[in-house]
């Protein structure tokens, strides 16, 4: 794995996804408990998707060359 890259889903990638899977709707507002019980209406897991992991993966090699220069 790419350094920098976590397989676990931070509160962030929790709340971006359900945006995705609930659009119109203000998860941003959700902490703790209530983001919680979120993941679980939803089903989410700990870990991240393969999706979300090409997503982390590819913004990373993209800052790469930025921070070498």
């Amino acid at each position: 794995m790419a350094k920098g890259i976590s397989l676990n889903m931070a509160n962030q990638g929790v709340i971006d996804l359900l945006d995705e899977l609930e659009p119109g709707v203000d998860h941003k507002v959700l902490q703790n408990a209530t983001l919680i019980d979120a993941k679980k209406k939803d089903d989410i897991g700990p870990l991240k998707n393969k999706e979300q992991l090409v997503k982390a993966l590819e913004k990373a090699a993209g800052e790469w060359p930025a921070e070498k220069t």
